[in-house]
């Protein structure tokens, strides 16, 4: 008993050793199974293969498959699906299709489309909606994409070519508007419309990638209620023919991309890789439209081409073919940037009929225009070829903390070329504690702020006449208020053919509470020491700057200066006045201001006087207050 009772317990101890490591084994197995696939995997199903043009409904999708039956067959099965074409034409829809609805997600690809660039695609399918009456692919799920087809003639009010209502889609690749050639208008009313219908989905993670969505009858990119993040507007061309260079015609649309109580979205980016910038011209009225009755915004408007061709030197067809406004911001849409600090953000917003950029009835947290071209080629230095916009930047009525430049260089707006006024303000009425403020930018020289613009290509002059107007016409909301020009980082305010500066008022109240000019450079080049240089403009359209500040008017309660050292005017080198005060102007103070000298206190004369004052203007200059004036 006592040698079986000693031989068994050993062999125990190795099988419970040996039981022990192999479930150690298994267990380390799975412990390694469960961290490189920690959840079921997605199921992906073979291509399914429209080979028919027919509008036939079905549930299976065996030859001869319509895009129909397609849609039906990934939408019952599990698991993603793809959806190519064979066939070559045109799918006549007889009814709305239906709407994609697993979260799995469809593909829906004309894979045959290949190419270098959106314009030199062939497309081979197009989605003819005329009979549908509703939009045409709609994408009411996660994870689909729609590429390499053309999709028109969706003309029911308020439908689109593309409805998009869930997040994480993709509609890339596409032509929308217009039909296979890219050149022929065949109309939807909405292009693509992303729209909020969900209340759990915010909608986050939806790209709009290198598609032509032109010729729609009332939007090409429809966004509204929508405040997810990581959507994104990129390297489309919204409102020309498919070369980006030439009108639609006979149809254009109203508004390339209209955003509607919408927020956190990236039209454009960084063009260091020029495939994320859009072409948005064309649209006779807005090429981009955001408003809001909700406080939204924190949108992204960066590296596009707002008004000219896709070369940036030339605006798409002649003017009679521009859109009305390059961008128009109004309601409660707050936050949002136009440009950047960024190398490669900026945009360029010139050709437009109205105006560059457009605030209206604006408040919260600040608007910034940074770092953009607006009225010049893209080059900036240049005037844009075939057609000249009127005002660069406007804004008007009950407006607040609208901030046009910044204290950095990278912040400079070159704000020039534009006929009437680069900045624009008009019957605008800021809260005094978020103040409008135009700070560092170059307004009317070109890019070098050394030069006036040049001639354009086609020989267009730079005809600017102002730098900055400030105007009150019969205002109902008490006048402009709270309004600063310059600060720590000057504008440079000189090339323009009539004034820098010019304040009027019809109004029979005062006008200018807290208006305030100051730090800026008026007249001269950067340096604040030389005179401009005006040799690129032919001899027989020679006009220089005449006037650096001119007080129409009643045109009250302006201040001109600051006594801080660093928020000094110089108003020199222009070829009649530095001030000019009409009958009606008044100026309250004018404090450590310098006019007909430079930077360096070197004289740099204006051409008749340094201040003429008629009968009737106003203005309290104290000589003890750090101004100094070469009056000869």
């Amino acid at each position: 008993m006592s040698g079986l009772r000693y031989s068994f317990i050993p062999n125990l101890i190795h099988d419970n050793f040996k039981l022990k490591f192999i479930a150690a084994f298994y267990w380390v197995c799975f412990i390694i199974i469960i961290s490189i696939n920690p959840g079921p995997v997605q199921a992906v199903n073979t291509p399914l293969i429209v080979d028919s043009l027919l509008d036939t409904d079905g549930a299976s999708c065996v030859s001869p498959c319509t895009l129909r039956q397609a849609i039906n067959v990934a939408n019952a099965q599990a698991g993603q699906d793809t959806i190519n074409f064979s066939v070559f034409g045109t799918i006549n829809l007889g009814s709305a299709l239906p709407a994609l609805s697993d979260d799995a997600g469809v593909i829906i690809d004309d894979n045959r489309v290949t190419c270098a660039t959106l314009a030199a695609c062939t497309f081979n399918v197009t989605l003819n909606g005329g009979s549908a009456g509703d939009h045409g692919l709609q994408l009411s799920s996660l994870n689909n994409t729609v590429r390499g087809l053309v999709i028109n003639n969706f003309t029911s009010n308020f439908k689109a070519g593309i409805y998009i209502s869930r997040s994480n889609n993709t509609v890339t690749l596409n032509r929308i508007g217009m039909a296979a050639n890219g050149t022929t208008t065949v109309s939807n009313f909405w292009g693509i419309a992303l729209d909020k219908i969900f209340p759990t989905d915010d909608i986050s993670s939806v790209t709009i990638s290198k598609n032509l969505v032109s010729a729609n009858s009332d939007k090409g990119i429809f966004i509204q209620n929508v405040v997810g993040t990581g959507n994104t507007i990129t390297g489309n061309i919204v409102g020309p023919d498919i070369s980006g260079n030439n009108p639609t015609n006979p149809q254009r649309q109203p508004f390339g991309i209209y955003i509607y109580n919408s927020s956190n979205l990236l039209i454009g980016g960084d063009v260091s890789d020029v495939a994320k910038r859009n072409i948005i011209s064309n649209n006779y009225d807005t090429g981009i439209y955001i408003s809001a009755t909700l406080v939204r915004g924190s949108n992204l408007i960066q590296g596009n081409y707002i008004g000219p061709r896709t070369n940036g030197d030339q605006t798409v067809g002649d003017s009679s073919k521009g859109q009305n406004k390059g961008i128009h911001i109004l309601g409660f849409s707050e936050n949002n940037l136009i440009g950047g600090t960024t190398v490669n953000t900026g945009n360029v917003i010139s050709g437009n009929l109205s105006a560059g950029v457009y605030f209206e009835g604006v408040s919260g947290n600040p608007n910034q225009v940074q770092g953009n071209i607006i009225g010049p080629a893209a080059t900036g230095t240049k005037q844009l070829s075939g057609g000249v916009q009127p005002r660069g930047v406007l804004i008007q009525g009950i407006t607040s903390n609208i901030l046009v430049g910044g204290t950095t260089a990278a912040a400079r707006n070159i704000i020039s070329g534009n006929n009437e006024s680069q900045v624009y303000f008009l019957n605008a009425v800021a809260d005094p504690a978020t103040p409008n403020q135009v700070l560092g930018n170059y307004i009317g020289t070109d890019n070098s702020g050394n030069k006036v613009l040049g001639v354009s290509t086609l020989g267009d002059v730079p005809a600017q006449q102002y730098g900055v107007y400030v105007l009150d016409v019969n205002n109902p909301n008490g006048n402009t208020t709270n309004l600063t020009i310059g600060g720590t980082s000057p504008n440079i305010i000189s090339g323009n053919r009539d004034t820098g500066i010019y304040f009027y008022n019809n109004s029979s109240s005062a006008s200018g509470i807290n208006v305030k000019v100051v730090g800026n450079i008026i007249g001269p080049t950067q340096s604040g020491n030389t005179v401009l240089d005006y040799s690129a403009i032919p001899p027989a359209f020679l006009q220089k700057q005449k006037y650096g500040v001119y007080l129409r008017a009643a045109s009250n309660n302006l201040t001109i200066g600051d006594p801080a050292l660093n928020l000094r005017n110089y108003i020199s080198a222009n070829t009649d006045q530095g001030i000019w005060v009409e009958s009606g102007g008044h100026a309250d103070f004018v404090y450590n201001t310098w006019i007909g000298y430079a930077l360096n206190g070197s004289l740099l004369k204006n051409g008749k006087s340094g201040i003429k004052i008629f009968a009737g203007g106003q203005m309290s200059f104290k000589a003890n207050l750090g101004n100094r004036v070469n009056n000869k």
